[in-house]
């Protein structure tokens, strides 16, 4: 067991990695397609497509990675003050629902592809 921990711990430094690296990737496009539209008077045309296409691989690559860090978006203020044992069914909730979208997502994407 603790192998697959280490094996999974090592996949989703990884996967941060990468993330980090689309991300940088991704500024440094919007960046100079801004300045090629300010600056120089004419954008490029394939900064736009580029940004939008590394924004949706941060997604596929990053719903992993908050899900194993156990990183949702939710209230957090309505959500403490409620009873435990609603906590916890709406924690259950709330891993399903994103389990399901991840693999909706993950479905479409292979369509796409």
């Amino acid at each position: 067991m603790k192998q697959v921990r280490k094996g999974v711990d090592f996949i989703m430094k990884v996967a941060e990695n990468i993330l980090w690296i689309l991300l940088s990737i991704a500024v440094c496009c919007v960046v100079l397609q801004i300045f090629s539209r300010y600056v120089l008077g004419n954008s490029f045309t394939w900064t736009e497509q580029a940004a939008r296409y590394l924004f949706i691989w941060m997604i596929m690559i990053g719903c992993p990675v908050m899900f194993h860090h156990k990183i949702f978006i939710a209230f957090d203020l309505i959500f403490m003050v409620l009873p435990k044992m609603v906590q916890f069914v709406i924690d259950i909730i709330i891993k399903v629902a994103t389990m399901a979208f991840a693999c909706y997502y993950f479905y479409w994407s292979l369509q796409l592809v």
